[in-house]
């Protein structure tokens, strides 16, 4: 949010009448409360107070957000919003210094946040673009000098860069390597450049991407794809999330607990056939989800109500060569219940369409993954014991829905089996 100069510099207590910002603030700080943006005004007044009063904004710094902030629109923003700020940066003094600093916090995170349509749940907020304004500005202090931190602001995912090139490239010359119209082609440009921002500019040394549009799993490490597999995401009732977050360990030989809808389903198998589908699937009951849950037999079990919705019960695998998790599964525990994990159903990879999963993602070669996973160590054979592996250290991974995805120096469309392109919908 843009604020004006003079009613930031009343609450920072800089003086209006004052020619530069280095003057000292004045003793009789009006008590302003800013409709959202108190709390960036607090933290360009610790900015300043920190630099005792020093300006940050040199003319030749001003002059690059400038240009920065008029070619806003190769990223999808809007440069009319940044008008004042782009007026400012011809001005001197405090009205300069006040304007522009509020100006490169809103700027940096229309740039690093996707927008709301394409909102990401992050799992580990560490993984969440950093944009509270005291982050912000303090980074303003390791580059040495203002152009630096600005050029260094502009940088983002080797992904989400090459789609933009490809959007100035398009718009430059016409250039459309897809089937789409040119205003679609653009519009999708856009919209997954949008998706991108949800990935650092810098995401470690080893990291893990999902394309939930192409169905396809991508290892990375030291900026180059390692490996690549295909996975099965979320029907479309059952769509996979958007989401980031850390891989802390594994389990081997896990139990599958049945979803509700799977568990009412065999229970009016049970209600009507008998309870021998359960010595055939290897499914066990539960009491409930604590520590004190007591294995139920058959016949303690009101099977037309848990049919029916009415009663709750716990259901699960047993571990073994058939269990619906297979061999491992890769957690970063969440409230959505969303991980990685192995299947025994290895003929559903060859499938095209493979949004067939109720969210969770299934991976086509779980031993691959737990080895990279693992540092090089192997998963071993599969027992009827159920195993937490802690991994070596924690490894991101970012489930992203991609529709157009960067290929050498041309752009590939994916699926859009969600519906969520605007510009492809019939």
């Amino acid at each position: 949010m843009c604020i004006g100069a003079l009613a930031v510099a009343a609450l920072l207590g800089f003086r209006s009448d004052s020619p530069a910002i280095g003057h000292a603030p004045t003793t009789d700080t009006p008590a302003i409360i800013l409709e959202g943006a108190a709390a960036d005004a607090a933290a360009i007044q610790r900015f300043y107070r920190a630099r005792t009063h020093r300006p940050f904004w040199t003319d030749a710094a001003a002059d690059m957000f400038r240009r920065m902030l008029a070619n806003a629109g190769e990223d999808g923003l809007d440069p009319e919003s940044f008008s004042a700020a782009i007026t400012a940066t011809r001005q001197k003094g405090m009205d300069r210094e006040i304007l522009l600093t509020q100006a490169l916090l809103d700027y940096v995170r229309a740039l690093r946040t996707p927008s709301e349509s394409n909102r990401v749940f992050y799992v580990d907020a560490g993984l969440a673009p950093q944009t509270s304004a005291d982050t912000l500005l303090r980074a303003t202090a390791d580059p040495p000098s203002a152009t630096a931190y600005l050029a260094q602001v502009q940088q983002m995912h080797p992904l989400y860069e090459r789609l933009r090139k490809a959007l100035g490239d398009y718009r430059r010359t016409g250039i459309n390597p897809t089937r789409l119209p040119n205003p679609d082609y653009e519009q999708a440009l856009l919209i997954n450049m949008d998706r991108l921002r949800a990935l650092p500019a810098d995401p470690g040394l080893r990291y893990i991407l999902v394309n939930s549009a192409s169905a396809k799993l991508i290892m990375v490490e030291n900026g180059q794809s390692v490996a690549e597999m295909p996975v099965i995401v979320g029907r479309k009732q059952h769509q996979t999330p958007s989401l980031a977050g850390l891989i802390r360990f594994s389990v081997r030989n896990p139990y599958w607990n049945l979803p509700p809808d799977l568990i009412q389903a065999r229970a009016a198998r049970i209600a009507s056939d008998g309870p021998a589908l359960l010595e055939q699937e290897r499914l066990e009951l539960l009491s409930g989800w604590g520590d004190d849950a007591r294995i139920l037999q058959a016949n303690e079990v009101d099977w037309p109500a848990v049919a029916a919705g009415t009663a709750k019960l716990r259901v699960r695998q047993l571990p073994g060569p058939d269990n619906m998790m297979g061999a491992v599964k890769f957690m970063l525990p969440n409230r959505l219940g969303i991980y990685l994990h192995d299947t025994p159903a290895k003929q559903n990879f060859a499938r095209k369409d493979r949004l067939l999963s109720s969210g969770c993602v299934r991976v086509a070669d779980a031993e691959r993954l737990y080895t990279w996973l693992m540092h090089g160590k192997a998963m071993g054979a599969v027992n009827a014991t159920e195993l937490r592996v802690p991994l070596p250290e924690p490894v991101p991974v970012y489930i992203l829905y991609l529709t157009a995805f960067p290929d050498g120096g041309s752009v590939v469309l994916q699926n859009d089996g969600y519906g969520r392109d605007p510009s492809r919908r019939s």
